[in-house]
């Protein structure tokens, strides 16, 4: 068994993972997330705070969290999986895939339904260049939406070198076997 650590960045002070806590329009839908880079975390966690901080026209959050936890990753197969490969051994027919998955679960979800049966993703996460880039794509600007040549064409417009890799729970019993790895939690000032 080979340990790695992943991180949780966040602006709520929890003791336990609540997988139902977040937005259900994300990229691998409603779950935990973690990456495996303390660096995205705390950049999640900062510009969550500040989000909110923005929204609400105050100061109040002067401070984030990043949760860490260690375990095997292999724990995480013995689950529904989907695994996209890694960027650099991802096919045109993998990032369509992901593209695809990724516009699933970012369709507006009023009901909170879950689009999907897995119960773990990982795969990378959709930047702010590439939301805009996936933004650009449900408008038709690079062809009609749904067709190959629109998503080639996405697939072009990507700077996918340099999107980190995230790992979404969406299973209960998961979430606790996870929770019971937490080794860690970092504050992160905003200022």
């Amino acid at each position: 068994m080979s340990r790695k650590k992943f991180y949780h960045g966040s602006i709520a002070d929890f003791k336990e993972i609540n997988i139902y806590f977040g937005r259900t329009e994300t990229d691998f839908g409603q779950g935990f997330y973690m990456t495996n880079t303390y660096s995205h975390a705390e950049q999640i966690a900062r510009r969550n705070a500040k989000a909110l901080n923005k929204r609400h026209n105050s100061e109040n959050i002067n401070q984030a969290y990043v949760y860490v936890y260690e375990f095997d990753p292999d724990i995480l197969k013995q689950f529904n999986c989907l695994e996209f490969p890694e960027i650099q051994k991802m096919t045109t027919n993998d990032w369509i895939k992901w593209i695809d998955f990724v516009l699933m679960n970012r369709e507006s979800n009023p009901n909170k339904i879950k689009k999907h049966n897995y119960d773990v993703i990982i795969g990378h996460t959709a930047d702010d260049f590439t939301s805009i880039c996936l933004n650009e794509y449900i408008l038709g600007t690079y062809g009609t939406v749904g067709s190959e040549k629109a998503k080639l064409r996405l697939i072009d417009m990507l700077e996918v070198k340099n999107l980190p890799s995230q790992i979404c729970i969406s299973n209960v019993e998961l979430a606790r076997i996870i929770d019971i790895y937490k080794i860690d939690r970092k504050v992160v000032n905003i200022c």
